[in-house]
């Protein structure tokens, strides 16, 4: 008989030798990462409250513990001064409140006289089962959320019961709140709401020209102001598209930039066409924040409506490493975090002209230019990832790979590209691979087991590092 699952279980009511049990297995998985933040046990999935202050990068994520599928959700913190050695800082959030009895769903982190204030959705359902989200303000102290309050209570004269993931932004001398949300008419959108004293008031729904179909719903919403534009950014739910170079997951983050925004009426000015953040098979839930004068994002490395190996060995998810955030041209340039790369990688860096690289040891970082190549990552089974650079498009294959990954989202991704000369970062990890093809990203999970090799058709100048193993404290 098939094991009846609670997904709504809470951690406590788990005991020590059941959790050392699963994390055990957590341990020794074969498809563990080696330097990207991933779970103790469970499901990983939105980085949440990102933050930095005082030395340290404040990294909270979303967790459903113990089992790798959605239930009831958590919050995790761990810390880190440097990418590499990290505190462990449990629990950080948990359902405590009537208005989050069925979960601490995403939110965000801001300051505020000195204190860092985490703003979040409250997921409740009644007796019914009938849901209702509301905003939940509390402080981080010791490491813990705490002084939880309503801030925003469910208003279905706003939108349906899908209403979460709120960030706090200030423009115009005005303190703002944008939200994920669903419209009556069950539209993907952003809820704006201004503070005014000490109560928030709905002002608007953010309107894009650009976006034909917006969706059924908009999550994770983020607004920045870089390099004097704005850049709006948000994970979408519920598009088809044909273009095989836009929205091809089930959900999806993408990107607009303009040059101002009305935050009364909601409209973009300047509003230029809309980008894929990623171009990448599993990647979501992208968070932007600030490190001095520097825009970073982190993003949940998996997606929705998806089963991966790693699933049975009781995890799932990941983070993605930091990426720096700059707009040039009116476009959305991303790169690795500098500070992330000086620290996280291996003093060996290794230049030679190949087109073999055996027994590649993982982690690795590849850097190359070419104008056309082929690039595998392959076993001695001839099971392979294959990056394929062409004079107008780079492809991802993964349909050759040792495991198959459970999605109805197909195995080839594409990025337009028409420059002559490629510049491609390429970071590996176990199980993940994220691509920087000249400040586009392609971030995917494989599952190519045993003793690899990198395979390239031409020979060119590989440039290639070694990648730290991150650590936890408590």
């Amino acid at each position: 008989m098939a094991e009846q699952i609670n997904r709504y279980k809470k951690i406590t009511e788990y005991s020590n030798d059941e959790i050392d049990k699963v994390n055990e297995i957590v341990k020794y998985s074969l498809y563990y990462p080696y330097f990207h933040i991933s779970p103790f046990n469970g499901l990983m999935n939105d980085p949440n409250g990102l933050f930095y202050k005082d030395g340290y990068f404040y990294i909270h994520y979303q967790n459903h513990p113990m089992r790798a599928i959605h239930g009831l959700k958590y919050w995790y913190l761990v810390k880190t001064k440097d990418f590499v050695h990290y505190i462990d800082c449990g629990y950080s959030n948990s359902p405590e409140l009537k208005e989050e009895n069925h979960g601490c769903f995403s939110g965000s982190a801001y300051l505020e006289n000195n204190q860092i204030k985490i703003i979040y959705t409250g997921n409740e359902k009644d007796e019914n089962a009938i849901r209702t989200q509301h905003q939940i303000v509390g402080d981080l102290i010791d490491n813990k959320i705490v002084n939880k309050k309503v801030v925003v209570k469910h208003d279905n004269k706003i939108s349906t019961e899908h209403i979460r993931d709120p960030k706090i932004i200030y423009a115009n001398d005005k303190q703002y709140m944008i939200v994920g949300a669903q419209t009556l008419e069950k539209k993907g959108t952003i809820a704006v709401f201004e503070k005014v004293k000490d109560n928030w008031v709905f002002k608007s729904y953010i309107k894009l020209k650009q976006l034909k179909d917006p969706g059924y719903m908009w999550e994770c919403p983020n607004i920045e102001k870089v390099d004097g534009m704005y850049v709006v950014m948000f994970s979408i739910q519920g598009v088809n598209n044909t273009d095989k170079y836009n929205l091809q997951n089930s959900s999806n983050v993408i990107s607009i930039v303009c040059s101002d925004i009305d935050f009364e009426n909601g409209d973009l000015i300047d509003e230029q066409p809309f980008e894929m953040f990623d171009h990448g098979q599993d990647l979501y839930a992208t968070q932007t924040f600030w490190y001095e004068e520097k825009l970073l994002a982190i993003s949940w490395v998996g997606t929705l409506d998806v089963e991966y190996p790693s699933d049975k060995d009781y995890w799932t998810g990941s983070l993605s490493i930091p990426v720096e955030l700059n707009i040039k041209n009116n476009k959305l340039e991303k790169k690795p975090f500098n500070f992330f790369e000086k620290n996280i990688l291996e003093n060996d860096l290794k230049s030679e002209k190949t087109k073999l690289i055996k027994s590649l040891n993982l982690p690795a970082r590849i850097s190359l230019s070419t104008n056309e190549n082929v690039i595998k990552i392959k076993n001695e089974k001839n099971e392979y990832i294959c990056l394929e650079i062409k004079k107008d498009e780079v492809i991802f294959d993964r349909s050759k790979q040792s495991l198959k990954i459970k999605s109805n989202f197909g195995d080839f991704r594409y990025i337009k590209n028409n420059n002559k000369l490629k510049q491609v970062d390429i970071w590996i990890d176990n199980s993940i691979i994220e691509v920087f093809v000249d400040n586009q990203l392609l971030t995917s999970k494989f599952f190519v087991i045993g003793d690899l090799n990198l395979e390239l058709q031409k020979e060119v100048e590989l440039k290639t590092n070694k990648i730290k193993k991150i650590s936890y404290t408590k």
